[in-house]
């Protein structure tokens, strides 16, 4: 077991000794207020302000309480009660309801997911990281399973009580948000790889990218896909699903040659794949046909539209950000994503319908495509009023309804308005 706690990325499946320990926080009898840990390792203690690393590896980031203010971290406690786990403890499995999100105090834990059969690592958390709060503010299930690898004291705040925080103090979105693109960073480091190579792993039919180098990210194209005939209608044909358009904005540019735009679009693929897996949006669930610069993806009405807007879309845009960042200047990109909700029928060579349509007209909209080439930003969201009133205004997740922007224009002599919000881009109040 010493072994075990040195080389935590060596193995891929739980060890021996874990097995019927994983009870829930609320369950655990040693999961309960105890005194201050004898030696602990407060956040910017020897890892750095929250710092943690990748298996193998050393501090790479802040962490999520290194960046909260003093103020923040007040009201945090009050809301939160301390809580230590075993090595060995499992603090939640892949799948449970997510009822709380912890903030680890001392001590580590591995986060892995469980693909063919196996337990496979993404990576350590350490002093001053939160987990579980993509699955407390947005998904509802956990995607991953957690294992102290030590001794851990930590904080631990139920998931409504972390709503609320998050809404008394809504910069903590900002925080968050940071947070996700340190872990992407730290993933995607080429460390990363040569180390774990268990952390690349394809899963049947999509693409599953933990800590995939740049060349990696444009293996992947799209999975090949009949189109849905008129003789067996899918079982969502002509009920409500949620839309979503994608175009790389200047695809088609001059200056690209057809290899240059080959990666490009195996690499909005691939990012397209790894957002909706994150998400626990199931790609091979939904219908998809690609559109030459760009794809149309239709998820069915089983799968709710708020994951698709959060954490879906901060997950993309960390994601492409990424990309952007280590990739050459010729295959950077700038993707524009539309999203609406509505009834959509096959037609025999695909779908159509006029929501789909209006789909199509928002991400064509003028003012939309002029902010997105002005500002820089890497994705552009533009989102139908329906939208923006149902899921985003009240999203308490990495979604923050404050940035987006409201959007009336004519396209092809059809009125249509939205919100739109360039990630990384800071925003105007009124666009017209």
């Amino acid at each position: 077991m010493d072994e075990y706690v040195r080389d935590h990325h060596a193995f891929d499946a739980t060890p021996a000794s874990c097995s019927g320990r994983g009870r829930g926080v609320r369950h655990r009898p040693h999961g309960t207020v105890r005194p201050a840990p004898a030696r602990p390792v407060a956040p910017g203690g020897p890892a750095g302000p929250g710092g943690t690393r990748a298996p193998g590896g050393p501090a790479a980031r802040r962490g999520f309480w290194g960046a909260l203010s003093p103020a923040q971290q007040a009201g945090f406690l009050a809301a939160a009660r301390p809580v230590r786990f075993m090595f060995g403890d499992v603090l939640w499995h892949e799948g449970e309801s997510a009822d709380h999100v912890i903030v680890i105090r001392s001590g580590e834990v591995r986060v892995s997911v469980r693909l063919d059969g196996r337990e496979r690592p993404l990576a350590i958390r350490g002093p001053g990281d939160i987990i579980g709060e993509r699955a407390s503010l947005g998904l509802g299930r956990r995607s991953a399973t957690i294992v102290a690898l030590d001794d851990v004291h930590a904080i631990v705040m139920p998931t409504r009580e972390f709503a609320w925080f998050v809404t008394r103090h809504p910069q903590v979105l900002n925080v968050l948000e940071d947070d996700l693109y340190g872990r992407l960073a730290e993933r995607s480091g080429p460390d990363t790889t040569d180390t774990t190579p268990d952390l690349i792993a394809p899963c049947a039919n999509h693409v599953c990218i933990h800590g995939a180098p740049h060349a990696a990210l444009h293996q992947y194209g799209p999975r090949p896909q009949s189109v849905p005939g008129t003789a067996t209608a899918p079982h969502w044909a002509g009920r409500n699903c949620t839309i979503v358009f994608t175009d790389i904005a200047g695809y088609s540019a001059a200056h690209r040659d057809d290899r240059d735009r080959l990666a490009m679009k195996h690499s909005m693929y691939a990012l397209l794949h790894e957002a909706f897996r994150m998400s626990n949006v199931p790609w091979d669930a939904c219908y998809h046909e690609d559109r030459g610069d760009g794809a149309l993806i239709v998820v069915p009405p089983s799968l709710p539209t708020a994951s698709v807007v959060d954490p879906l879309l901060a997950w993309l845009a960390a994601r492409l950000r990424w990309h952007n960042g280590r990739s050459g200047e010729i295959v950077r990109y700038q993707l524009r994503l539309a999203l609406h909700v509505g009834p959509v029928m096959p037609d025999g060579h695909g779908v159509s319908g006029s929501q789909v349509i209006q789909t199509a007209r928002l991400l064509d909209a003028a003012p939309f495509k002029d902010r997105l080439a002005a500002t820089g930003a890497d994705l552009g969201v533009i989102v139908s009023d329906f939208v923006y009133d149902s899921y985003i205004a009240h999203s308490p997740g990495y979604v923050n309804r404050d940035v987006y922007e409201p959007m009336t224009c004519k396209v092809k002599e059809t009125e249509v308005s939205g919100w739109m919000h360039l990630h990384g881009a800071p925003p105007l109040r009124t666009v017209t």
